[in-house]
């Protein structure tokens, strides 16, 4: 069973479970959202990877941790995604040579094309890479032409990332892989899940109702792409629904492994 605990309090705390690796959520709010901060996360174990390199993520990264040796998912060829990708990829290849960039493949093309015909980085400065990586392995599923969900097995837990949704990523999993999503459940305690949501029904980000059933299933359910306020209100409906948005951006957890059901 895998728990998010706070960095801080499981330190402080003499009765958690073994630790595994930690999560930095450097934003969980809009591309632009200067308060939340743009959504991203860094997961940290035997290896780095960065989800995501929206507008505001490099300057957070600069500020927050150490950024060589990452490696870097990206779920949209859009600003969302890939704001500052440019910098932080400049930036590597000075410090440790070809940076890895895991991505779907239907999104290859237009991001070679912005970094090399808009930025104007020189040709293969970054190493697009398979599905698997020296510590995970890595499986997209198309939501759009610019967009991807993708779902990140590590050896003792797995991430699912919705990227940019407004609809729930699960039937976009059961319909392209069924035997994967089974995979998911079989093994809800060792899931985390982050997911775009929307406090109203509208087409910007999944309205959070749609995701109660699986909240309840996932318990490490977090939820992205909002306010700070929206989020709260979200949460105090949903028991296992955590939201990432929070005022300052910056939140650290450990992952800690637990062998109590």
């Amino acid at each position: 069973m895998i728990k998010l605990k706070n960095a801080l309090s499981s330190a402080l705390s003499s009765s958690g479970g073994q630790k595994v690796g930690s999560i930095l959520f450097l934003g969980g709010g809009g591309p632009y959202n200067a308060q939340e901060g743009s959504t991203s996360l860094l997961i940290q174990g035997k290896d780095k990877v960065l989800i995501d390199c929206g507008p505001l993520v490099y300057a957070s990264l600069q500020k927050e941790t150490d950024i060589s040796g990452i490696s870097i998912v990206l779920t949209s060829c859009t600003e969302s995604s890939i704001g500052s990708l440019a910098t932080l990829v400049s930036h590597l290849s000075q410090e440790s040579g070809q940076p890895k960039i895991y991505c779907a493949d239907h999104l290859v093309e237009r991001i070679e094309m912005y970094l090399y015909n808009v930025c104007g980085l020189p040709d293969g400065t970054v190493l697009f890479c398979g599905p698997s990586g020296p510590s995970m392995d890595v499986s997209f599923y198309e939501t759009s032409p610019e967009t991807a969900t993708c779902v990140l097995d590590f050896d003792k837990y797995t991430v699912v990332h919705s990227g940019q949704i407004n609809s729930s990523v699960f039937p976009v999993i059961e319909k392209a892989n069924p035997i994967k999503l089974k995979k998911l459940g079989d093994r809800a305690s060792d899931v985390m899940v982050f997911h775009d949501a929307s406090l109203t029904d509208d087409d910007y980000g999944c309205f959070y109702e749609r995701l109660s059933d699986h909240a309840d299933k996932f318990k490490n359910f977090f939820v992205f792409g909002h306010s700070e306020e929206d989020g709260q209100k979200m949460m105090f409906t949903h028991r296992y629904m955590r939201s990432m948005a929070k005022k300052g951006g910056v939140q650290e957890f450990n992952i800690e492994q637990s062998f109590n059901v």
